[in-house]
């Protein structure tokens, strides 16, 4: 029957076995020096990515509704001058039911409606003659070639959780 001897001294560490408190408070100090260095570009592609969604969205709207009325005939009740030498159309977008309403931020308010944008559609009719001044209402039917439809959509607050917010304008012009 043999005796083994234990010795009480510590085991000498090998390389193998991991790795020093020292060297692991110098790995974590460098994937942080990394994370804090990437961290922006992050937060840059996020607001840059919801500023790209509003600005399209508005965009969709403005040409949604310049087709709507270029779409007409020409002679479309849409499109005559009632009085003076334009017709507007203003509308104010209802967050609460995310529809567009007729009116502007003040009938909004007043209908209780959050409105989030306003979109103002002019109408203005020439003769191919003179292209700089608008005929009024009471212009003959044979002397009105062109139809200029104009649609602003803005935003009723600049500033947002991602920035400035965009507005879009576009003008089509419709010939008999």
């Amino acid at each position: 029957m043999g005796v083994a001897l234990r010795s009480n001294l510590p085991q000498r560490r090998t390389s193998g076995e991991g790795f020093s408190m020292v060297e692991t408070l110098v790995a974590s100090l460098l994937v942080l020096t990394i994370a804090i260095g990437v961290l922006p570009m992050f937060t840059r592609a996020t607001i840059n990515n919801a500023s790209g969604f509003d600005y399209t969205r508005v965009t969709n709207e403005a040409r949604s509704r310049a087709e709507e009325f270029f779409q007409m005939p020409f002679n479309a009740e849409a499109l005559r001058l009632q009085t003076g030498t334009e017709r507007a159309y203003d509308e104010y977008y209802a967050m609460n039911d995310d529809v567009w309403r007729d009116g502007d931020v003040a009938a909004a308010t007043a209908a209780g409606d959050t409105p989030l944008w306003t979109r103002t559609t002019v109408i203005r009719q020439f003769n191919v003659d003179d292209l700089t001044t608008p005929l009024d209402e009471t212009a003959r039917e044979g002397l009105v070639h062109v139809k200029e439809i104009a649609v602003r959509v803005a935003p009723v607050s600049l500033g947002g959780a991602v920035g400035v917010r965009k507005q879009v304008s576009l003008r089509l012009l419709k010939s008999s």
